[in-house]
């Protein structure tokens, strides 16, 4: 049996889950080869309707540069980014994950994406076209969003 068959069931079951969209995909930057794709999917515990993407991004030859994940709200076409983070930093990866997971995203149907940007991250937000909604939280914190 293929080492790698549990991986390609699960994917299966994550795209048959999600509907059609376009993840996973390959994209350059810097002249280094990039994947992104979903690795899984699970209920997201107390929120009922609401499931939890994980996506991960990895260096062809390398291994692991990163990931997203979501909370999904499938009846509102709305996901909310949890967590991202991408390295090396300062090359574009960052911004060519997002926008990936953007446009899949946008192909399942979803509308709109939502995130809490921490202090040091809401300009990068900002250039992804985010937009503030509302003031800054005690730390800093910055609630975002984006329709797509």
């Amino acid at each position: 049996m293929d080492p790698f068959e549990f991986l390609r069931r699960d994917l299966e079951r994550i795209s048959h889950s999600l509907g059609p969209g376009l993840l996973p995909t390959t994209f350059q930057v810097a002249n280094r080869t990039f994947v992104v794709g979903y690795i899984s999917l699970k209920e997201t515990p107390g929120e009922k309707g609401a499931s939890t993407a994980e996506a991960e991004l990895v260096e062809v030859g390398k291994g692991i540069a990163g990931g997203v994940s979501l909370i999904l709200y499938t009846d509102k076409r709305l996901a909310h980014i949890d967590w991202a983070s991408a390295t090396p930093r300062r090359i574009g990866l960052g911004r060519a994950m997002v926008q990936a997971v953007e446009r899949d995203l946008k192909s399942r149907g979803y509308r709109r994406i939502e995130l809490l940007a921490l202090p040091d991250s809401i300009p990068f937000w900002k250039r992804l076209g985010y937009q503030p909604e509302g003031e800054p939280d005690r730390e800093g914190g910055l609630e975002m969003s984006k329709g797509i």
